[in-house]
């Protein structure tokens, strides 16, 4: 439930984008990570993004940081709405092949353009993420606290022992 509200809070802040205002975004996020304008991106991919994102930030940082990984890995230097399409349809076959496929004509639009039942298997895939990062996470901080005890019982009997010697040695002296 905690997600759902983090996820609604992200949402009221961050309402869709207009397709100008895509672009300035993506710019500006690129600028917080040291961008030097390589690679560029051509108006139509930015038109792309937003139409496939609806404007929507959390879905254009996830849409851009796939972009980014296959700009790397094919040493683009300029993305354009073609790379841009085969990462979308990357993205499209992987949800495809982990869930059943529905016949085209029971994918409903959502305002932004995407079919809902894309929409809802990308979120069961991130809820399930959240899941199990919020599971390693418990068990670091319960293993983290082990620690922090166990070191405090080191420190304390290590003290102790130190404290100790010393009353021996001045009650040698």
């Amino acid at each position: 439930m905690v997600q759902l509200n983090q996820r609604v809070i992200a949402s009221y802040h961050l309402g869709p984008l207009k397709e100008e205002e895509t672009r300035e975004y993506i710019e500006h996020r690129l600028h917080l990570s040291g961008w030097a304008h390589d690679p560029t991106f051509t108006p139509d991919a930015f038109s792309l993004i937003h139409e496939f994102t609806g404007g929507i930030p959390r879905k254009i940082n996830t849409l851009c940081d796939r972009i980014l990984v296959f700009g790397m890995l094919e040493e683009k230097h300029q993305i354009c709405v073609e790379d841009v399409d085969e990462v979308i349809q990357d993205l499209r076959q992987e949800v495809t092949h982990s869930h059943d496929p529905l016949p085209e004509s029971h994918l409903t639009p959502l305002a932004g353009g995407i079919p809902d039942s894309l929409a809802q298997a990308f979120l069961s895939a991130f809820e399930s993420r959240l899941d199990r990062l919020e599971a390693t996470q418990n068990a670091l901080m319960l293993m983290t606290n082990t620690i922090n005890k166990n070191v405090s019982t080191l420190m304390r009997s290590m003290f102790s022992a130190s404290s100790s010697n010393e009353i021996i040695d001045q009650h040698d002296q």
